[in-house]
């Protein structure tokens, strides 16, 4: 699918809730389990991105349940026939934190796959953190990159000498589970200085707006935009207007007029217009909750 071709469909029912890591503020917590309808919801948490998912799973319960979701279970790793209702009828379905391409390897191509996104158009609030942000765009950035292998690892965080450069070729993007259309979504990004990552894939795919969302911040997606939530700040990366775009010595990419936004809770961005506008969702105290 092109980075547009959705563009003219009506768009699911759903809403996306999508953080970008590190700790969970209570009350950003609570803001999920309110879009999934409240404490008596079901929530089907999905932990296939970790090592450990049934440990990581159980941990994600028991936060959920700490907040009044009274409804929270976790989807069976054996991906059984019978999980699949349990998804299709869930009002919650939440990705937790670890390797992505791990999470998309597990559900690519099966019916539980298929499932969630019958939930999501039917109306359910997708929500995912790290790991489980990555994978919401299509376009999915892998964590690694192709001229430097190795060098990182994406349950343990970037080092010093990861993402160095803005240069051609270099980073790794695969196909992710592509609610969002026409973005790509990069997670810990101030936390970890990811500007090189995501400045390298939208200068290599003009058309996404790149949404960097930083640790302990979420965005909300629903009705053909997104409303920012949590203690941090959320950067949009718009290349649509560049001009004298190319690859300069070394394979360094270059242009002229590429559009940054930085936003905070309180404000909302129309993914149609590309515009920033107040945002009429609460805002919220802070306060830790759990963290990936």
């Amino acid at each position: 699918m092109s980075d547009n071709e959705a563009e003219g469909r009506a768009g699911p029912a759903g809403s996306l809730f999508i953080i970008g890591g590190g700790l969970r503020p209570v009350s950003m917590m609570r803001a999920y389990i309110d879009l999934c309808g409240g404490a008596d919801a079901p929530v089907v948490i999905v932990p296939f991105a970790s090592t450990t998912p049934v440990e990581q799973g159980e941990r994600m319960k028991q936060e959920l349940r700490s907040l009044g979701c009274t409804h929270a279970t976790i989807l069976d790793c054996t991906l059984a026939s019978s999980s699949v209702g349990e998804v299709r009828s869930a009002a919650g379905i939440y990705f937790t934190g670890g390797d992505q391409s791990r999470l998309r390897d597990c559900l690519a191509g099966t019916p539980t796959l298929a499932a969630i996104r019958e939930a999501y158009e039917r109306g359910a609030a997708i929500g995912g953190t790290s790991a489980g942000a990555a994978v919401m765009s299509r376009v999915m950035l892998s964590g690694n990159e192709l001229l430097n292998p190795g060098i990182v690892s994406p349950e343990e965080g970037d080092n010093t000498e990861a993402f160095s450069r803005i240069q051609q070729g270099n980073i790794e993007t695969t196909e992710g589970f592509g609610f969002l259309e026409g973005c790509v979504v990069d997670q810990h990004f101030v936390r970890r200085k990811r500007e090189n990552r995501l400045i390298s894939v939208i200068l290599e795919h003009p058309r996404l707006l790149g949404i960097g969302i930083d640790e302990s911040t979420a965005i909300v997606v629903s009705a053909g935009g997104f409303d920012v939530l949590g203690e941090s700040c959320v950067i949009v990366l718009d290349a649509a207007h560049t001009t004298d775009m190319g690859v300069g010595r070394g394979g360094s990419l270059r242009c002229v007029g590429l559009m940054m936004h930085v936003l905070t809770e309180g404000q909302r961005f129309d993914l149609a217009t590309r515009t920033v506008m107040p945002s009429t969702r609460p805002q919220f105290a802070s306060g830790e909750g759990g963290a990936i």
